[in-house]
């Protein structure tokens, strides 16, 4: 833990995202990125000093194969 002095009112942190979606048009978003955050120490407790969103990777491909539930929808009942 840093001594007394400043340093000692302030903390960094990472955490790592990884996100998917899938859009009506049935294109797709997938991305990996990280925040890089700074905290710093208040009379009301840890409070966000800055945060950077940098993203790693970013792939809009659209997904092989059809959503749930739709080949169901296309297909005729049955009797």
């Amino acid at each position: 833990m840093p001594g007394p002095g400043p340093r000692r009112w302030v903390r960094a942190g990472r955490t790592y995202v990884a996100e998917f979606g899938r859009m009506r048009d049935c294109g797709s978003h997938l991305n990996y990125s990280v925040y890089h955050d700074r905290y710093r120490r208040t009379s009301d407790g840890w409070k966000f000093a800055e945060r950077v969103y940098e993203v790693e990777y970013v792939d809009t491909t659209p997904p092989a194969g059809s959503a749930r539930g739709s080949e169901r929808e296309s297909r005729p009942a049955r009797t």
